[in-house]
């Protein structure tokens, strides 16, 4: 279920939220540089997968802005995010929790990872989260700046 509020815990960044930002989306760009910028500053805090750096570098190669990965790559790690380690346990309950929620592998590890670290919040235009029971996902476009 898509929440119009801010997250005033600890919250998950999802990769497009970093690729929305780095592309100047027309939809998206704006409300996830916001987040962004509240990340960096500390007015949210937040955890995401290993796996996003990958995903945001893939997101730029296959748009055709590899020659920005690494810029967008090391701004991404620059932000005071926690980084967790893909996992086999993690990897393995993600296809499960994906097949559950007829969702990509993908998105399952992240939610996975989510429930491993009791975060119930993700921060992500992508609306496949919506379908994972117990996760409440934060559009982009309805976040407001925390403070």
């Amino acid at each position: 279920m898509a929440a119009s509020a801010p997250p005033r815990e600890e919250v998950y960044l999802d990769s497009n939220v970093v690729f929305y930002s780095a592309s100047a989306d027309r939809e998206f760009g704006a409300p996830c540089s916001s987040i962004l910028r509240d990340i960096q500053e500390g007015r949210v805090r937040a955890v995401a997968s290993a796996l996003v750096v990958s995903e945001v570098a893939n997101a730029m190669f296959r748009t055709g802005r590899a020659a920005g990965m690494e810029r967008v790559v090391a701004a991404l790690t620059s932000l005071p995010i926690q980084f967790r380690d893909v996992t086999e346990p993690l990897a393995s309950e993600g296809v499960r929790l994906a097949r559950e929620a007829s969702a990509s592998p993908y998105d399952g590890i992240h939610a996975a990872t989510m429930q491993a670290l009791g975060l119930r919040i993700i921060l992500s235009a992508d609306r496949d989260f919506d379908r994972f029971r117990g996760l409440t996902r934060v559009d982009p476009r309805g976040y407001a700046r925390l403070g």
